[in-house]
């Protein structure tokens, strides 16, 4: 007979046996449990983040219109079909991404949106601008049935003369520089991809992109995801972690057929780090038909307390310690990332100011009177590198730290492995062999150093060519201090004591070494 008795609210019954039998049950099935969330865990970690960047067209059939001239057709990928006015739903439920961008162009813009935006006295563009993102997020909610939260419209800058859709002779005229579209999507993307990330694929989707803005988005996606990939740079192509895939549906023919999706690239990006200075003169945006009178004020007034707070030597220091594998340079000329955003805000508010909106008879005409220049796209791939290489800025650097510098950015690439290893080994050494109250206070390392059979140049004759041979750390430029300790932890943490600063007085010499073979620097 079974007999089942309660204790403290469980339920106890049959023999000694069959509950035992029953509590290694469900031990295993926890133990299984914990096992599958932590091999999906690991296989999330491993596979990384994806996002998903796609530039569109005018799913209407004309800036006005009303009546959509995307028509339903089955995509097809991977083996899954998906009716839909557009490729998004079935990318979104194949390559799952975290986020999708959807860039379209404010050439799109209604008349409404015009007429709106006309009437505001205070940055009438970022009005029309507002309602092209509305109008796109509807279609994108209402007509395609996509979540919302997982989708973020970028409205680029375009140029053309479009008829207003239904509306009898009456256009839209935008005017500018095209190359602007390049510059707005390297900005915008560059705020908002994980840079920071070693594991991450980014799919872009030029199904419905026209005219330049394939090319063009395809260009500022690569030179992004190339800086991105820094901290892989030198490993074999098969362990790079950095993916990138392109997808294109086959062209629409009528309307309720099968459209293929296909995957156009698929490839491991090789680590690409910026090589662009950015000028001393900083122009970050040319006048475009302004009056000389203008064009003063855009220089001085608006631009120039920008420019005066913007220090570009160090920041194309940084960008040469990327570029020329500098560990010391790295940390001690890494830019503040909340800066460079706010400088480069400071820059589109200048930009968005001088954009009129206007109307005259039958045209809509709006007018950009800048451009953006390669200072201006130069400053906003600092800014990328700054997210990406994400280190703390320090002046004075242990050691260690420089070692971990080496084997996260530099490790890989053999030119910059083998002298970054011999100079750090070099100090380490020296340190090692000098007594410690030697090294009490800063000492210049020409002075730890034992000279080389040539010798070595004084801190008068500092040449780039020396600084950049020993990976930044040249005897003359740097000075070494021994962080107080017992004799216990010296032994054992001596790589955390060791502490490495540049000599103030040279900071521009250092600066100006540490940029070369940056264009324009």
């Amino acid at each position: 007979m079974v007999r089942d008795v309660t204790r403290g609210g469980f339920m106890v019954g049959g023999t000694w046996g069959d509950r035992c039998g029953r509590w290694v049950a469900c031990f295993l099935k926890a133990a299984l449990t914990l096992f599958v969330l932590a091999f999906t865990f690991r296989l999330m970690v491993f596979m990384g983040s994806s996002v998903l960047v796609a530039p569109w067209g005018n799913p209407w059939r004309g800036p006005g219109s009303k009546e959509l001239g995307w028509k339903e057709v089955t995509y097809v990928l991977n083996g899954e079909r998906l009716k839909s006015r557009s490729s998004l739903p079935l990318l979104l439920n194949v390559v799952k991404p975290s986020k999708a961008f959807i860039i379209v162009l404010d050439t799109v813009a209604d008349e409404q949106e015009l007429t709106r935006s006309v009437k505001l006295s205070d940055n009438p563009y970022r009005g029309l601008v507002e309602g092209v993102k509305d109008r796109f997020l509807g279609f994108i909610k209402g007509d395609l049935g996509v979540d919302g939260k997982l989708v973020e419209v970028i409205v680029a800058p375009g140029v053309g003369r479009f008829r207003i859709g239904g509306l009898q002779g009456k256009y839209s005229e935008f005017k500018g520089e095209m190359a602007d579209f390049y510059s707005y999507v390297l900005l915008e993307l560059s705020r908002r991809l994980p840079l920071e990330e070693e594991d991450f694929t980014l799919c872009l989707d030029l199904t419905h992109g026209i005219n330049y803005m394939p090319t063009l988005t395809y260009r500022a996606v690569k030179e992004l995801l190339g800086v991105m990939a820094v901290k892989g740079r030198g490993v074999k192509p098969e362990e790079r972690k950095v993916r990138f895939k392109a997808y294109n549906a086959e062209p629409f023919v009528k309307e309720g057929e099968e459209l293929q999706i296909h995957v156009v690239e698929d490839s491991l990006v090789a680590p690409n780090p910026c090589k662009e200075a950015i000028s001393n003169n900083k122009k970050f945006l040319d006048p475009l038909n302004l009056a000389p009178q203008e064009c003063k004020k855009l220089s001085e007034e608006k631009l120039g307390l920008i420019r005066g707070a913007l220090n570009v030597d160090e920041l194309n220091a940084f960008l040469g310690a990327v570029a020329n594998g500098l560990p010391l340079a790295l940390y001690s000329f890494h830019p503040e990332v909340e800066k460079l955003e706010e400088f480069i805000d400071r820059i589109i508010k200048v930009y968005e100011g001088y954009i009129s909106v206007c109307s005259e008879e039958n045209v809509f005409k709006v007018e950009r009177h800048t451009s953006f220049t390669k200072d201006f796209n130069a400053l906003v791939k600092a800014y990328a590198t700054a997210k990406a290489v994400n280190l703390p800025r320090k002046s004075e650097v242990s050691l260690e730290d420089l070692h971990e510098v080496r084997k996260k950015f530099f490790s890989k690439l053999e030119v910059f492995k083998i002298l970054i290893s011999r100079e750090l080994k070099e100090v380490e050494e020296r340190v090692k062999e000098s007594k410690p109250e030697e090294l009490q206070g800063w000492r210049s390392l020409n002075e730890l150093l034992q000279p080389s059979k040539l010798g070595e140049p004084g801190v008068e004759n500092f040449d780039y060519r020396n600084f950049l041979a020993h990976s930044g750390l040249e005897r003359n430029a740097v000075e070494v201090r021994l962080e107080k300790a017992t004799l216990e932890e010296a032994q054992k943490q001596v790589r955390k004591l060791i502490m490495l600063r540049y000599k103030e007085g040279l900071r521009p010499e250092i600066e100006g070494a540490a940029c070369k073979g940056l264009q324009d620097c």
